[in-house]
């Protein structure tokens, strides 16, 4: 009996997919005719001699890309819109009607009034000029004129009010008896209408 054992220069890799079993790459052939002996026979392939073929199996290899949703987060920007404060007027602390002044004439005849009186003082035209630049100036010739904060009133804007009353008890319904105050009051602290408008133009008051 002769026993040919063919080894192979190559490995034949076979792969079983389910089970990943591999075979060993040495065939053993028995040859049943006797006075024959062993040889050691290199393989041969079905495509041609000394030529393996190999089988080379790649790992595909799957990168999963992990896709990471950024959420995007809009920050809306809460403009506060201030509230404009309502400035609530003062109430004036000093009204015609809180002074109770009622004179009721047209200006025409105050302006005619004032000029006789100044006229009447010696003062004359030049003397006129002064007084109407003043009178201008503090109450435009109103009998009911009232600053709200010091309370000054009337044609010659008294400080306070009630100083007229030298003048007449009338003062707060007749412009005759302001006009006279006015008069008198110039007469007494400056003398003469020009050093009065003089003194209001440094302090816009006289």
């Amino acid at each position: 009996m002769r026993r040919i054992i063919v080894k192979g220069f190559g490995y034949s890799v076979i792969l079983l997919i389910m089970l990943g079993v591999c075979l060993s790459p040495t065939m053993v052939i028995d040859n049943l005719q006797e006075g024959e002996t062993q040889e050691e026979v290199p393989l041969q392939s079905a495509v041609g001699e000394n030529k393996v073929e190999t089988i080379q199996f790649a790992k595909a290899k799957t990168t999963k890309k992990k896709v990471v949703k950024k959420k995007k987060t809009t920050k809306k920007k809460v403009v506060k819109k201030k509230k404009k404060k309502k400035t609530r007027r003062k109430k004036a602390k000093y009204t015609r009607k809180s002074l109770g002044l009622n004179v009721k004439a047209k200006t025409s005849d105050i302006i005619q009034y004032a000029h006789q009186m100044t006229l009447n003082f010696g003062w004359g035209e030049e003397g006129w000029q002064y007084i109407v630049k003043i009178v201008n100036h503090e109450s435009g010739w109103s009998g009911n004129a009232v600053n709200p904060s010091s309370g000054a009133c009337g044609i010659p804007q008294a400080l306070p009010c009630r100083k007229m009353k030298s003048a007449g008890k009338d003062y707060k319904t007749n412009y005759k008896t302001q006009v006279k105050w006015l008069m008198n009051y110039i007469a007494g602290r400056y003398g003469y209408p020009a050093k009065a408008w003089a003194f209001w133009l440094k302090h816009h008051w006289y």
